[in-house]
């Protein structure tokens, strides 16, 4: 399933905003993101954390980020990226929050050392145009989100019927901070709502 959504800066720089729109968003937790400093924080410590409905899965490239830097400042140059995180084992000495009252399962999200690279590469440039031409006008940052899952069982399920919450910390220790509360594919781009979550047995390994 690619739920695919463009989202603020503010949420940009964290990759976990599984969002489009800040109306499916905690205004506790906007409040909390805005600790978040996207040049200078540890890849490797980036975390999701979701809890997906019974009979679904996160596939092995669960989410799939597309980074988009533009250079601004009348030049065409654009930086590409795509970083993948990828389930990961719980970590034992982090306190989960409050599991939603949908029944479901907790997943762990990380970054691999060849996408912290990746990142490290991206935002080394983003530092290299900054230097050069100061605040030029046109510089943005767009991303492009798309969880991998898949479903359980024979039953077709789209992507409007599933809901999920999610958490992002970015420091070790950190607790969690909420992002999506029972989100459904529809509220974060309703193009999307009605394509069909494939089986898990269907997918290319």
């Amino acid at each position: 399933m690619n739920v695919k959504q463009w989202i603020s800066r503010l949420l940009v720089v964290l990759f976990a905003a599984l969002a489009s729109a800040c109306t499916v968003i905690p205004l506790s937790s906007l409040w909390q993101l805005r600790g978040f400093d996207f040049a200078k924080f540890d890849g490797r410590q980036l975390r999701v954390l979701l809890h997906l409905p019974e009979g679904v899965q996160a596939t092995p490239e669960a989410l799939r980020i597309g980074l988009r830097l533009h250079r601004g400042g009348g030049s065409t140059e654009v930086v590409s990226e795509t970083l993948v995180l990828r389930p990961q084992a719980a970590d034992a000495k982090a306190a989960l929050p409050a599991a939603p009252q949908a029944k479901g399962h907790w997943v762990w999200l990380a970054m691999g050392e060849d996408d912290v690279r990746r990142l490290d590469a991206l935002r080394t440039k983003g530092a290299a145009w900054r230097e050069a031409d100061g605040k030029a006008e046109g510089r943005k940052l767009e991303t492009e989100v798309s969880p991998q899952l898949c479903r359980l069982g024979s039953a077709p399920l789209n992507a409007g019927q599933v809901r999920l919450s999610a958490w992002v910390r970015w420091q070790a220790e950190q607790a969690p901070v909420l992002l999506l509360d029972q989100a459904s594919a529809k509220e974060m781009d309703e193009k999307t709502a009605s394509e069909p979550v494939p089986a898990c047995g269907t997918l290319a390994r």
